[in-house]
């Protein structure tokens, strides 16, 4: 004996559409797509907040190097007015006016450190080699006061050589000057040794993916404080 098909009742749902199922497929898209967007974003927000602090950082540790190194100095010099180029810098090169700086140190030798007796004359200058994507600042010895100077010891990058955040994106500088105290850019001083006993010093650093590529950190940020020597 055959039995019968259940009934087919109205209301019964024992299964779903094909439109249903493309109404459910798309909603969840939506929702997927949304989460990602948010994921990106947040993601991005955190890199460009963790590369904008070590920036600042960075920033912050060339200044506190700067004085620290310059206010022992006993000599200071800036670019005079009316200069071509600036006092000194590597081989081969020549800086616009302000971009560089020439002091003088005196300190102890090996065999008495505590007793300073030796004079070093040190240039600090903003400059891109030709392997840099961008500008740095460097420091350097230089043979005396009397300018234009080359280093004749190797430069030194004062600038981290890349972000731990960004692997492969360097930092880079611009916008350096260094001028009178109270003074604009390039430095209006008269051409003098040991003058003057205090320094302002600014420059710019700043985050991209390439040279012509936009700043991942919302422009260069910039830095400005003063120098004055102690001896």
């Amino acid at each position: 004996m055959k039995m019968p098909w259940p009934p087919c009742l109205p209301g019964d749902s024992r299964g779903f559409t094909l439109a249903e199922l493309l109404v459910t497929l798309m909603i969840f898209t939506i929702i997927g797509l949304g989460l990602g967007s948010l994921y990106l974003s947040s993601t991005r927000a955190m890199d460009e907040g963790s590369t904008m602090v070590y920036v600042q950082r960075q920033g912050t540790q060339i200044q506190e190097e700067l004085a620290r190194h310059i206010q022992r100095a006993t000599v200071l010099e800036v670019d005079p007015p009316g200069a071509t180029q600036s006092l000194c810098g590597p081989s081969g090169a020549v800086l616009s006016p302000g971009k560089s700086i020439i002091y003088q140190r005196t300190v102890g030798t090996t065999a008495i450190p505590t007793s300073p007796t030796t004079d070093e004359f040190w240039c600090v200058y903003e400059y891109k080699e030709t392997t840099d994507p961008y500008a740095q600042l460097w420091r350097c010895q230089v043979s005396d006061l009397t300018p234009p100077k080359t280093c004749t010891t190797t430069p030194e990058n004062l600038v981290a050589s890349a972000l731990r955040e960004s692997p492969g994106l360097p930092i880079g500088v611009s916008g350096t000057c260094f001028t009178p105290a109270g003074t604009t850019c390039p430095p209006p001083a008269p051409t003098c040794i040991g003058c003057p006993m205090s320094v302002d010093v600014t420059f710019a650093l700043d985050v991209k993916r390439s040279p012509t590529a936009g700043s991942l950190v919302g422009g260069p940020r910039q830095f400005g404080f003063n120098i004055t020597i102690r001896n």
